[in-house]
């Protein structure tokens, strides 16, 4: 229970950007997600890494 959490998190957060990228897709914000996506890849990859 405890291993799946930074995933559910992490999932979270990116479907949150997502569905924002979607309803107003301005520049900033496209950077915003592009940069919350790959923070969100480097936290699982240092997680899986554990």
């Amino acid at each position: 229970m405890q291993k799946r959490a930074p995933f559910a998190v992490a999932l979270a957060m990116l479907s949150v950007a997502l569905l924002g990228l979607k309803s107003k897709p301005t520049m900033m914000h496209r950077s915003y997600v592009e940069a919350l996506s790959l923070q969100v890849a480097q936290y699982l990859e240092l997680f899986s890494a554990e």
